[in-house]
């Protein structure tokens, strides 16, 4: 369909386009007072996972098509691919955490406390990275996870040849089915409330925006997995997918949540701010350094004079 060396180029320049925003949120929502909340939390640990992901389905795989790397002659591929199968994992995990925080917020405020609040955040973080790390137990088989450059992207296979990845087909059927069920939920109760939230419907929206971009890339990872012999066509289609997934992330949260933009141009202020003072620093200490050397000027002229 394309040459290695153009989806190569292609995956890289997507990666660029795709990481800045990650890494602009990331910024952002780490700093007081967003980092505090809850929902804040779990996307701060999105975006992470954001970057990571960004740099295995568009970095790592732009330059294993521009190489021509393969498992045989990159021995580092598949201890990555282990890795990238269960960041993926942990991704899709907190992405139905997010969404069961914003189910319980709309229907109980206790609820909501005693479940998210305060440390209690990190315990369903911890709970998401458990999820990605029993990923990496081989106890269906070995795992065989490679980079294929003539399909464009990652072979989740396991061997002996033919076994079925069970596993990883049912997370990605139990996330999509998830992400339907919690926020359909949220749009059932949304609907019954008397008296709307302006903020928290904001929230609910723009958390339904970012698991949206997970449950695309569920469908097309179903599909080709289910598929007998999926064309060349959807595999490529479920790379920019997962792509998608992990980049489309920090635009939605930079065009749709209010308090991250402002929170972002206060700290691109603050950041002017500094460099401002500084260069009024630099200019006091040149100023005061030099008046020695034109006072003691003055007063040799006059000396001289006074002598004439």
């Amino acid at each position: 369909m394309w040459s290695n060396h153009w989806i190569g180029y292609i995956y890289i320049l997507l990666g660029v386009i795709y990481i800045f925003p990650a890494f602009i949120c990331l910024s952002v929502l780490i700093r007081p007072p967003l980092v505090f909340h809850s929902t804040y939390k779990f996307m701060c640990f999105i975006s992470v996972m954001d970057i990571c992901n960004i740099a295995a389905c568009c970095f790592f795989a732009g330059f294993y098509s521009l190489t021509g790397a393969t498992f045989k002659n990159t021995p580092s591929m598949l201890p990555i691919g282990s890795i990238t199968l269960a960041l993926w994992v942990s991704y899709c995990a907190i992405n139905i955490i997010l969404a069961f925080d914003r189910l319980v917020c709309f229907c109980s405020f206790t609820w909501s406390q005693r479940l998210f609040s305060g440390n209690s955040s990190f315990l369903w973080i911890a709970l998401a990275l458990l999820a990605g790390g029993q990923m990496l137990i081989e106890f269906d088989g070995k795992q065989f996870y490679h980079y294929d450059s003539s399909i464009g992207g990652w072979r989740f296979e396991l061997l002996p040849e033919g076994t079925k990845n069970y596993r990883h087909m049912a997370i990605n059927i139990g996330t999509f089915a998830c992400l339907v069920l919690l926020y359909s939920s949220i749009v059932l109760v949304v609907s019954r409330k008397a008296k709307q939230d302006k903020l928290q419907n904001q929230a609910a929206f723009q958390s339904a925006a970012i698991c949206g971009f997970a449950m695309g890339a569920d469908i097309f990872c179903i599909i080709v997995q289910n598929i007998q012999n999926p064309s060349i066509a959807m595999c490529y289609g479920a790379n920019f997918a997962w792509q998608l997934a992990h980049g489309g992330t920090g635009y939605a949260c930079l065009i749709m949540n209010r308090t991250i933009r402002d929170a972002l141009v206060n700290h691109g202020k603050g950041i002017l701010k500094f460099f401002q003072i500084k260069r009024t620093e630099t200019r006091v200490v040149t100023v005061t350094t030099s008046q020695p050397h034109s006072t003691g000027s003055k007063i040799t002229n006059a000396h001289t004079a006074a002598q004439k």
